[in-house]
This record gives structure tokens, sequence and C-alpha cells, in this order.
């Protein structure tokens, strides 16, 4: 069973190093697997100063790791769709369960577990009420840049079912790559709903 980190070079850094070591250390602990990967001795820079996304995969066999160059995927629509046979709690490499939910929407989805939001496929999510942001308490899988800034009281935690999406006044989405980013404000009104 492979694992992944997905990680932010730019500027002659990679980001949030701490955060993906401290995942990768939980995962091979809850994975019974005695190994270990300190990226911070890994990890090569690209012989370039522009944006990478670098794909770190390791399971109890190695590790192997790829540098891509990063273009921001523009979200212009959500649509929620049933998730409750997903279970992510780690990265796993394999994805299909969710990349078939996500082939079912022209855009981007937010899945929903048990009737309570969770994540959309590829970031977390924020929801802007009383001008304070909320993530969900249900997130499928913790995101590194989530945890960051839940561990600096940036964003609270919330239990956030369907029923409450328009109680909110906007959306945003974060992971390793864009950090936090805020959607046009009229696509909490315009989200879709599939079957």
């Amino acid at each position: 069973m492979k694992l992944f980190e997905t990680i932010k070079f730019s500027d002659d850094t990679f980001h949030h190093l701490n955060f993906h070591q401290e995942r990768i250390n939980t995962s091979l602990k809850k994975l019974n697997l005695n190994r270990k990967y300190i990226l911070k001795d890994i990890l090569t820079p690209p012989n370039t100063n522009e944006t990478y996304r670098t794909k770190f995969i390791y399971d109890k066999d190695g590790f192997s790791f790829e540098h891509f160059l990063y273009k921001q995927k523009i979200i212009k629509s959500l649509s929620l769709i049933d998730a409750s046979h997903i279970e992510y709690s780690l990265k796993y490499l394999d994805r299909k369960d969710i990349d078939i939910l996500k082939n079912k929407s022209d855009d981007e989805i937010i899945m929903i577990k048990d009737d309570y939001v969770t994540d959309t496929s590829i970031a977390n999510l924020y929801f802007l009420k009383y001008n304070t942001w909320f993530t969900p308490s249900t997130s499928l899988l913790r995101g590194t840049y989530q945890k960051n800034l839940l561990e600096n009281t940036k964003v609270k935690l919330a239990d956030i079912r369907v029923k409450d999406i328009l109680k909110y006044k906007n959306i945003a989405i974060s992971n390793a790559m864009i950090g936090f980013f805020e959607l046009k404000e009229d696509i909490i009104s315009n989200i879709k709903h599939l079957e």
C-alpha cells in the first residue's frame, strides 16, 4: 500500500516540511511500518526557481519522488456528492474511489459523508460566517495546510451538515500547493447536487 505527499517547492524552499514529515511519521506508525523517511535529508530541489509540485511516494519497501511544474486549477463550480463509502484517513496513492466521484462532475466536488461536509477531491474546505472561517471537523484527511491554520488559530473546527452550507457567506479551499484560497462569492449559492 503506497502513500504519498504533495509538497510545494518555490523560492528555493520546500514549504511546510515539518507538517509533511509529521504526517509521514504518523502514517508509518499507523501502518506498523518500521521505516523512517526524513524529507529534509531525501529531497533535492529542481534546477529552477519556478513553482513545483513535488510528489513523494513511499511504502514499506522504499520511496521515490518527482517534480512537476505547477499550474493552479481554477474552480468555477462545486457539486455535492455522496462519499459515504470513502475511507481516506491516510494519504493513499490509490485514489480511484475519489477519482470515480470526481469524474461525475464537470468541475469540483464536495464529498458528503453521512450528511456531513468533508473535503473536495483536491483540498480541504472552509466556510465563512461572522467573519470567521470554519473547517469541517469531518474532513476525510487532515491537510498539512489545514493543520497549520488550525494550530495558528486562523480557522475553527465545526460540524457542517449539507443543510448548513447556505448559512455561510463564502467558501475557501486549502492544500499544500495553493495555501488558503477564497473562491468567488457566488459559488456557494450555485452548488449543485449530484446523485
